[in-house]
């Protein structure tokens, strides 16, 4: 009985692992031990196995054939690998027990952060939101819970999906934080997350240890801003129709990405086309990104419909970046970024200067009609003008070229010559006033766009086309250059000439084509006159006056001029009946009269018709006067009509000056001396003095500069029957020393009644080309002087420092017609009280005591009638009889007044009483400065021993004292008073005017001669005459005079 059985166990598990437990946990596994053998066998645990292992039942018997289930317990205690060999003891046997290895897991619950526990969100817009996506994982086998638990600080700005959960062992999961920042600046957050175990057996039930697990999330908030480069996009001057692009640069300087949307909003009106457009904008890329610290260049294209300024704000709209989603929530409503202006032009010329020789200024100008030429220029081109052109310039391809008749014409009337006179030579200076570089071209008439095939036939030529040929082939009129490219600015001449070769009228349009602008016609009229020939050279467009208040005491004096270019004498004789027609229709008021309808015109000269304007109201008048002219020793007669304009207006409102083009053209000649053939040009082709007090004077000073470097002499046409009595220029001759200067002065005086003065004086040049340099000599001070120069001659001329020579040497002058300047003079005489009804400035003018000069006998050029009987057959002239007698009965008359004044006892009675004699004002100023009174005249008795009013006693004395006391105070009073009374008188003024004036001119003089160094402290005395200073030479030469003493 003591032998043992031999077991045959078989143990289903020899290794038995468990899955991970966690700390506190327990798990069960069970294995099954089996008897294989035939008698039953007996097991037992074998003490000392590990506490975290349990087997049940820790002994048994096992049948014979039989099963046995052992359960095993599992319960870490920490976190660790176990591994565990348990000894299960057979029969007693044990040496040679059964074993069995167990192993383990202890975990804890936690879950895996990347990047070490943190999240970086992207920097965000204030406003906007960015998200962040981060994944978690559970580096176990059991199922996790998990919650998120936001900060407090960090809840309004910070989010987080999903927030709480269960996960998986060895699963993952993304979660997506939300970032919406609410100020500009970094953000930190520490946001914990609450791990804990789930028990899967109880459904999530049971009560398991929290770990508290941080994650560090971190980000900034920045505030998203656009500009713009450049601030304001400036398109300049754009062609209108033809686009044009720049780059607008969109700069993000904050540091997150925005999306933009770019909008454009027009700021003011603007001129639109005829389908009432004005321009179109386009944007090549309104919308895009423009990374974090980045620019991007968007593409802005213009193009102008219509002429004039357009201006836009470039609105723009911003949204965040980064989420590859242009539809973002827009961050703010649109917004002004920038500016874009432009102005809408066409290329444009304008006629900035014209010379002719022979015509004055103002003249000229009205005769070419130049003013309205600029306007037509300046306007926008017509539909017709716009259907020859295209956008690139070019004619368009159509059949057949514009009629030229399409565009607006203008005469260019030159003034009719005699045959055989020298070529007229009209020069225009015009100037490209756009922005736009501008090509012109002008087409005679025989030229066309279109070349026609040669195969077309275009029937035989008219008259007018045969004689335009003529014209063109023999260069009777003719132009150069033709062509020419100007840039913004730039100048260029353009030379009209016409040839007087046979007599006969013509006439050529040209065609001025600035490209891509303006077309009109210039219609050059001329005329060539026989040797018999009579002709007026009246103006086409009429003869405007000047304007004339209302309410004159007496009518206004003006000029009608009537040139007569033709070689023999002409006698006019205006048709009285249309002045009296017009008389009656004013109710028998003389609006409009003219004392002296009729006379002769001498060849080559110009009448000067007297007429009276008295206008009613305040209006425009218009009529039409007949004229007649022929020859004046016989002939045939013509008729034509003068059309007269002129313009009444209220006193109390600035005259409207419509007859003249001041306005328009240039004060003094902007060519150079040698493109018109003139070796002198002056500072001014006009002298406008406006309004003047009646009686009065006015003065401007003119300055002759000499282009040449030889010397010149100039005359002024002291000849012109108004000088001397109304105009005068000093010195009225001289010479201008090569490359410089000399000062005039030219004078007007209103004598008489009210007048309107309008003339032309001219001056004739005269170059000394004989005149070599070695007959000058140098002062001390560098003015060039003659070397046989006398002080008269010194006087006449002007050595200012000399200006830069524009041009060393004329072009040769004719010796036939000495070349002239002409100089305009304007100035309208009206009564004080007219005057000072229009607030007018009556105190810088000075009314001389003197009387005004008598009239001159004759106005103009014109020769008295000889006949008594006019033109038209009617007697106009008085005979010299007539005026004799009418003279006597004026004379009788005045003189029967003069006696009944003298008669008069109050006129008598003043005359034996005279008032006390004015002390001069010299002796009153002396008085008033130094405050000494002149010395008392001693009075005395006849007998030498006895003075007057001589008292010894003492209260005589006191009253002695009192009367010397009471007299120097009554002096005193009436020394003040005298000196505000001279002070304020209009004679001292008057005087210190004079004075002032003839000092500031012998200044000027002084130093135009060399006598006076302005830059100099030690002046040079000047060099008087024998037998009177020189301040009494030039007081006597000027005083009040307006040129030589001999002329007044």
């Amino acid at each position: 009985g003591t032998s043992r059985f031999i077991a045959q166990p078989l143990l289903s598990h020899p290794v038995l692992s468990f899955p991970v437990c966690h700390v506190g946990e327990t798990g069960y596994q069970t294995v099954s031990l089996t008897n294989e053998g035939e008698t039953p066998m007996m097991f037992s645990l074998r003490t000392g196995a590990s506490c975290n292992f349990a087997i049940v039942p820790p002994a048994g018997v096992v049948p014979a054939l039989g099963t046995q289930l052992l359960a095993v317990r599992f319960s870490p205690t920490e976190v660790a690998q176990y591994d565990r060999t348990v000894s299960l003891v057979l029969n007693g046997e044990e040496a040679n027990p059964l074993k069995m290895r167990l192993l383990g897991a202890g975990s804890e619950a936690s879950l895996r952060l990347p990047h070490g526990g943190r999240l970086f969100l992207p920097t965000t817009c204030v406003g906007a939101s960015s998200t962040a996506c981060l994944t978690i994982s559970n580096p176990t086998r059991l199922p996790l819970a998990y919650e998120w638990d936001l900060p407090e600080s960090a809840a309004d700005v910070l989010s987080v999906s999903p927030a709480a959960g269960v996960l998986s062992g060895k699963a993952s999961l993304q979660t997506t934080w939300v970032f919406s920042p609410s100020s500009p600046g970094p953000m930190l957050a520490k946001v914990p997350c609450l791990v804990s175990a789930v028990d899967s057996r109880t459904g999530g039930t049971g009560s398991y240890e929290v770990l508290n697990q941080v994650l560090t999330v971190s980000g900034a908030g920045a505030s998203g801003q656009l500009s713009v480069s450049p601030a304001v996009l400036d398109f300049g001057a754009i062609q209108v129709g033809l686009p044009r692009r720049l780059p607008l640069t969109l700069v993000n300087s904050s540091t997150v990405d925005l999306w933009y949307e770019l909008s454009f909003c027009r700021t003011e009106a603007c001129a639109m086309d005829e389908a009432g457009e004005a321009d179109v904008l386009r944007c090549l890329a309104p919308r895009g990104l423009v990374p974090a610290r980045n620019s991007v260049a968007v593409t802005v294209q213009l193009e102008a419909l219509a002429r004039g300024s357009i201006h836009y704000d470039v609105l723009c709209a911003i949204a965040p970046g980064g989420n590859g989603d242009a539809e973002s929530v827009l961050l703010l409503p649109p917004t002004r970024l920038s500016g874009i202006q432009a102005r809408g032009e066409y290329p444009a010329l304008q006629v900035v200067d014209a010379r002719l020789s022979g015509v004055s200024q103002e003249a000229l100008w009205r005769s070419l009609q130049l003013k309205q030429i600029n306007d037509e220029l300046n306007d926008v081109p017509s539909a017709e003008e716009k259907a020859c052109m295209s956008v690139e310039g070019k004619p368009p391809p159509i059949l057949h070229a514009p009629a030229t008749s399409t565009f607006r014409r203008f005469d260019l009337v030159l003034p009719p010559r005699i045959q055989t006179s020298a070529e007229q030579r009209l020069r225009l200076l015009i100037r490209n006033t756009s922005r736009l570089p501008a090509r012109w071209t002008l087409k005679y008439p025989t030229e066309s766009d279109v070349q026609a095939e040669p195969w077309v036939d275009f029937g035989p030529p008219s008259d007018e086309q045969v004689k335009q040929a003529s014209i063109i082939d023999r260069k009777i009129i003719s132009a150069r250059p033709r062509s020419g490219a100007l840039q913004q600015g730039d100048e260029q001449v353009i030379e009209l000439t016409m040839r007087h070769f046979a007599t006969d009228a013509y006439e050529l349009p040209l065609t001025l084509v600035v490209e891509c602008g303006k077309r009109l016609v210039l219609n050059v009229k001329g005329r060539t006159l026989g040797p018999t020939e009579t002709h007026l050279a009246l103006p086409s467009g009429g003869i405007r006056l000047g304007a004339a208040p209302i309410g004159l005491p007496t009518p206004l004096r003006q000029t009608l001029e009537l040139p007569n270019p033709s070689a023999v004498p002409v006698e006019y004789e205006i048709n009285s009946a249309a002045l009296d027609a017009f008389t009656s229709k004013h109710l028998g008021f003389e609006v409009l009269s003219c004392p002296e309808p009729a006379g002769v015109i001498s060849p080559g000269s110009c009448a000067r018709v007297p007429l009276l304007f008295h206008p009613l109201e305040a209006r425009e008048y218009f009529i039409s006067l007949p004229l007649r002219f022929g020859h004046a020793r016989g002939g045939p007669c013509k008729d034509t009509t003068v059309l007269i304009r002129a313009n009444g207006y209220d006193p109390s409102d600035a005259p409207v000056d419509s007859t003249s083009e001041a306005g328009v053209m240039p004060p003094c000649s902007l060519l150079q001396p040698s493109q018109v053939g003139l070796p002198v040009s002056l500072s001014l082709d006009t002298c406008v003095f406006g309004r003047l007090p009646q009686h009065s004077d006015g003065s401007q000073f003119l300055i002759l500069s000499n282009a040449l470097d030889t010397a010149c002499k100039f005359a002024w046409d002291t000849a012109h029957p108004l000088y001397g009595s109304r105009v005068a220029i000093h010195p009225s001759g001289g010479s201008v020393p090569p490359l410089g200067h000399v000062c005039c002065k030219v004078c007007v005086r209103g004598a008489g009644p009210p007048e309107a003065l309008d003339l032309v004086l001219g001056c004739t040049l005269e170059p000394l080309a004989s005149t070599a340099a070695n007959d000058f000599t140098r002062t001390a001070d560098g003015t060039r002087k003659l070397v046989a120069e006398r002080p008269e001659q010194r006087r006449e001329r002007s050595a200012l420092t000399p200006l830069a020579a524009r041009q060393s040497l004329a072009p040769p002058l004719s010796s036939a017609a000495p070349p002239r300047l002409l100089l305009g003079v304007r100035a309208t005489f009206l009564p004080s009280a007219t005057l000072r009804s229009a607030a007018f400035p009556l105190a810088e003018h000075f009314v001389p005591r003197s009387l005004p000069p008598p009239e001159p006998t004759q106005l103009g050029r014109s020769k008295p009638r000889r006949s008594q009987a006019g033109i038209y057959g009617a007697g106009v002239a008085r005979d010299a009889a007539t005026r004799r007698a009418q003279r006597d009965t004026a004379e009788a008359v005045l003189v029967e007044l003069l006696q009944d004044v003298m008669r008069s006892e109050e006129v008598r009675r003043v005359l034996q009483a005279p008032p006390v004699r004015i002390v001069p004002w010299f002796a009153q100023l002396a008085f008033a400065r130094h405050g000494t009174a002149p010395a008392p005249v001693t009075v005395r008795c006849a007998d030498a021993t006895c003075e007057v009013g001589v008292l010894d006693d003492a209260a005589a004395a006191e009253e002695r004292k009192q009367e010397r006391a009471f007299a120097a105070a009554e002096a005193a009073r009436r020394t003040t008073r005298r000196l505000r009374d001279v002070q304020s008188s209009a004679e001292l003024q008057e005087l210190a005017a004079y004075v002032l004036e003839g000092t500031l001119f012998s200044l000027v003089s002084d130093a135009s001669h060399g006598e006076l160094s302005l830059l100099d402290q030690t002046p040079t005395a000047p060099t008087a005459e024998p037998g009177r200073t020189r301040v009494t030479k030039a007081f006597v030469r000027r005083g009040r005079g307006l040129g030589d003493t001999q002329e007044w």
